[in-house]
């Protein structure tokens, strides 16, 4: 049974970034030409629930365990009940959404996947071995979501790969992600993911979990290589807040990075601020100065996706309008003529809570988070890096959406937070020993 249970993690793993929606018949009054308006079951959402259920009889089948899990969750009891009662009105919100159906399945599917990663972390936490390997496994995903990447650059096109969650992608489709270069227009990096800027936060993840097995392992230039080549898969995304997000990573665990390299900690220091001007003259270039003063579509989007959720907001402050119906309502709170396409969530996190879930929901979230921040104060070594991942997806919550909105945007802000609460903890037994 555990060695079923351990492929099992490694299947849900592998299933996460090569997820392709299914739209049952019934649900098709759902779907649309942008995947954030798509509800589909995806492959993870059915190894998911297969590997929930096994963990439910291994913890059935070996009542032992239920002493030590209960020593995890009471580690953190107070912040594991709050992610838990954010996860519970986003299914219960289903009661008075305009659309209960839509609400109840994505708010099934948050908490399913968070009863779930609470699991994992716990499994992982308590065996270095299958660590290793869910490690090792998530770094070779980024190699390989990095190398696909590349290809569709080169070629402006999709590989071909939509059994396995690749995008139709080719000249002829509007709303389409592209950077401009020499005044030409080029496609970003998708990789088998919805958008760049997803390939952009699961990238964060994938570089996070080599840094750490970086810091334990033997062979060093095979993860050197494979950090190399997912940083360049992660420029490939163009995806500005993840790349400010891998500054905020980088500049925490400056220290480690610079033992990893062999430079001295003031050069280091020198070198990353160097990286950091670099990189936001880099990025302050005209998309962003456009978006400050309001200029580019996509700002203007943004300020239609905000004054529309205010005013969702403000019709329901207490409880919201249900989980996930922000993009069915736009058009009835803007005025605005949306493209098919531009359907799509208000991308930032706190007002999507606010509007969906209300202030009770919001306060549950709040609590969950800011407890998690003011931990990571304390942390260091390999969890530092997994709370500069946190703090990064907290940066980019702030400009997108998919963090809340899809399963693979879940499940790295979830294990980041979740795998970093276990870490920490270790940090403070061991400096209450010390």
């Amino acid at each position: 049974m555990k060695k079923i249970l351990r492929y099992s993690l490694l299947i849900y793993l592998l299933s996460l970034p090569f997820s392709f929606p299914y739209v049952p018949k019934f649900l098709q009054g759902f779907s649309s030409d942008t995947s954030f308006l798509l509800f589909g079951v995806y492959l993870s959402d059915i190894t998911g629930f297969i590997l929930l259920a096994l963990i439910a009889f291994h913890f059935y089948s070996y009542k032992n365990s239920f002493s030590h899990l209960k020593n995890f969750f009471a580690s953190e009891k107070k912040i594991y009940l709050a992610l838990f009662g954010f996860v519970f009105i986003s299914l219960l919100s289903f009661w008075w959404s305009g659309t209960p159906l839509f609400s109840f399945l994505l708010g099934f599917r948050m908490v399913m996947m968070t009863t779930l990663m609470f699991f994992v972390v716990y499994l992982l936490a308590s065996s270095r071995k299958i660590k290793i390997k869910w490690l090792s496994l998530l770094a070779l995903l980024g190699v390989v979501q990095s190398v696909v990447g590349f290809w569709q650059v080169m070629l402006g096109k999709s590989l071909g790969l939509y059994l396995l969650g690749e995008s139709q992608i080719s000249p002829e489709v509007l709303g389409l992600a592209r950077f401009s270069f020499l005044g030409n227009d080029h496609l970003r990096a998708y990789g088998t993911l919805p958008h760049p800027n997803v390939l952009g936060g699961f990238l964060l993840l994938t570089i996070s979990a080599t840094l750490v097995l970086r810091c334990w392992e033997k062979n060093k230039n095979n993860l050197n290589l494979a950090l190399g080549v997912q940083l360049f898969g992660l420029v490939l995304t163009f995806s500005r807040s993840a790349l400010l997000g891998l500054i905020i990573i980088l500049i925490l665990n400056r220290k480690k990075i610079g033992e990893m390299i062999g430079l001295k900690i003031i050069k280091n220091k020198i070198l990353l601020i160097s990286i950091a001007i670099i990189s936001l003259a880099f990025l302050s270039r005209g998309p962003i100065m456009d978006t400050i003063l309001l200029k580019s579509e996509s700002s203007q989007l943004r300020s239609e996706y905000l004054k529309a959720n205010i005013d969702r907001f403000l019709t329901s402050p207490l409880l919201g309008r249900g989980f996930g119906t922000g993009p069915i309502e736009l058009p009835a709170f803007s005025n605005f003529s949306f493209y098919p396409w531009e359907n799509q969530p208000v991308h930032n996190i706190f007002l999507l809570v606010l509007a969906d879930l209300g202030i009770l929901g919001l306060g549950f979230f709040l609590f969950f988070i800011l407890k998690i921040f003011g931990k990571i104060k304390k942390a260091q070594g390999e969890s530092l890096i997994w709370g500069g991942l946190f703090l990064a997806y907290l940066f980019i919550g702030l400009f997108d959406h998919y963090l809340l909105t899809l399963p693979q945007g879940i499940f790295i802000f979830l294990f980041a937070s979740l795998v970093f609460l276990a870490t920490s903890k270790k940090v403070e037994k061991k400096s209450k020993e010390q």
